[in-house]
């Protein structure tokens, strides 16, 4: 039979022991958590500052802006005071019938622009001419502008002072019935068919009737 005392001894025993067995790992593992604590800290810390170097410098989109002006970074002094507009990119090519599919693709923004208005970019033209679809598949987001495009010099988005000013542009370089791209062309949004072969290398200006802050003008 256990006596109430050796029981009570026992029971100290144990305690001790488990005491011992905590402070051995919390020496083991304390140090582990605070370093591991420390590069997480400094780890958030890069991301943010890696974060602050790209989200705004300049509208990167898919790349370095660099590479499409010549222009320093600098508010955009656009009608209105708008900083950024919105671009957009030729997403595929079917040669077989002459068609390319433009549009915003995972980077465009057309609530609020996403290139500064100072950036030197070609605008996208549209002539309609009526012309049937191909053959292309499409839907809602992926209509038939019923025509052709093609692009401007490049030329600053805060230049722009209207839609008025980029069609004139697009009618005094590429022709009579170019008018400057509308994101909704297509019949639908977000992206759209059309008979030409835009530059693929390069975004270009892109306007949207019904988000006047995603435009330059």
């Amino acid at each position: 039979m256990i006596r109430r005392g050796e029981l009570r001894f026992a029971a100290g025993a144990l305690a001790s022991i488990l005491w011992d067995m905590w402070n051995q790992a919390r020496a083991l593992l304390l140090p582990a958590l605070v370093s591991s604590s420390l590069l997480g800290a400094a780890g958030c810390a890069a991301r943010t500052l890696d974060d602050e170097g790209v989200g705004d410098a300049g509208g990167d989109v898919g790349g370095s802006s660099d590479a499409w002006s010549e222009q320093p970074i600098e508010p955009g002094d656009g009608e209105g005071g708008r900083a950024h507009g919105m671009t957009w990119s030729v997403l595929a090519v079917d040669e077989g019938v002459g068609a390319a599919l433009v549009g915003c693709g995972v980077s465009c923004d057309p609530y609020v622009g996403d290139t500064k208005c100072n950036k030197k970019l070609p605008v996208l033209c549209l002539r309609t001419t009526g012309a049937p679809n191909p053959g292309i598949e499409t839907d809602y987001y992926h209509g038939w502008a019923r025509g052709e495009v093609a692009l401007t010099e490049p030329v600053r988005g805060d230049a722009l002072r209207s839609v008025d000013d980029a069609d004139r542009l697009c009618r005094e370089q590429l022709g009579e019935g170019f008018g400057m791209a509308e994101f909704h062309d297509g019949g639908g949004g977000w992206n759209w068919w059309a008979h030409g072969a835009p530059d693929g290398e390069r975004r270009f200006w892109v306007w949207i009737d019904d988000q006047p802050r995603g435009n330059c003008f």
